[in-house]
């Protein structure tokens, strides 16, 4: 057991862990803006008599889902059956997500794939000494935002009133590649709060335009961006700040992430809860923590898991997703040993 946890976080270890059995089986149909992550393993040789640059040898390629397909996968570890709806490319990409997809029993029923479109690619350069860990030197995006098209938003918006049958939770992941309609979050927000169904939003730059979430996500970044000036440093000023970006999401709650340090979740009528970071000081890669975050929200949620218990659940699996190198899910068991003390 891990007898410190409670003290720390108000809540047994336990009582959390207990939580996680719920998980297995529910159905969250996850929407947003697909990625594939590239990563390119290389190692360092020597400095480049033409410039101050590294040779480097590579010395391998993989291909991982991003964005909201890593969200996805988040699901499907936790236990919880994703249903995606999203664009890919007829592609090298497109067709890597669709295989790591399948292997995960991901329901793909509402990918679409668009003629002319690439699916939006991260390329990670990862560099190291022989015997070494490897460390990320650069990144190249390259992507075009999904154009709009009648038939595209068409076909989006019935693969969203299919996805949303049957299933006990929705999370929104928006990259603001253009997948993420406003129009259709409004309409699939509408028909979630009519069934019931917890939202769990998760948006980069059109905070604003998404209104209605059960639950927003948002980075300290993501809440200056909206609310159009700095988030202050002190608690008492911080509190009321975020309070006002409450009110301007027309959420119930928002779960502000804060790096290292940690989690402030707001709800309406009650007060503010201060969230520590868990785990290491150390950390690997931050790379898909937002992700992890989200999913296990929208899977506690679906299972329900009160507000509070999910969101140190989703403390967590970020506190063990930071410890991993490039995008990467965590699984119910792995969070389930952390409360046991043994991760």
């Amino acid at each position: 057991m891990n007898p410190g946890f409670r003290a720390r976080f108000g809540i047994a270890a336990s009582t959390l862990r207990n939580l996680l059995s719920g998980m297995p089986g529910r159905r969250v149909l996850v929407y947003g803006d697909i990625v594939c992550d590239e990563y390119v393993h290389t190692r360092i040789e020597r400095t480049s008599r033409e410039a101050p640059v590294l040779i480097l040898r590579w010395t391998g390629r993989e291909l991982r889902a991003g964005g909201a397909a890593n969200s996805a996968r988040n699901v499907a570890a936790l236990g919880g059956r994703a249903v995606v709806v999203g664009v890919v490319g007829a592609d090298e990409a497109g067709g890597e997500i669709r295989r790591i997809f399948r292997g995960d029993r991901i329901g793909m029923r509402g990918l679409l794939a668009v003629p002319g479109y690439a699916t939006p690619r991260k390329t990670r350069i990862l560099a190291g000494l022989t015997h070494r860990a490897r460390q990320q030197v650069v990144r190249v995006d390259s992507w075009e935002n999904l154009r709009s098209g009648r038939h595209l938003e068409e076909d989006l918006h019935a693969a969203l009133r299919r996805g949303v049958r049957g299933v006990r939770g929705v999370l929104v992941s928006d990259y603001a590649i253009g997948a993420v309609r406003p129009s259709l979050v409004h309409d699939l927000f509408a028909r979630a709060a009519r069934a019931g169904i917890p939202v769990v939003l998760d948006s980069r730059h059109q905070l604003g335009e998404l209104p209605g979430a059960t639950v927003a996500t948002p980075s300290e970044a993501e809440a200056e961006e909206i609310l159009g000036a700095p988030l202050p440093a002190e608690d008492s000023k911080l509190e009321r700040v975020t309070r006002a970006l409450l009110d301007a999401l027309k959420a119930r709650a928002v779960l502000l992430t804060r790096g290292s340090r940690g989690m402030l979740l707001l709800e309406r009528e009650r007060p503010p809860y201060r969230i520590p970071v868990f785990g290491a000081d150390e950390v690997t890669d931050v790379t898909g923590a937002g992700d992890t975050v989200a999913s296990v929200l929208a899977v506690a949620l679906a299972s329900g898991v009160p507000l509070r218990a999910a969101a140190l659940l989703a403390n967590v699996a970020a506190g063990l997703a930071v410890m991993k190198l490039g995008t990467a899910t965590v699984s119910r068991e792995e969070i389930a040993a952390a409360l046991e003390g043994r991760a």
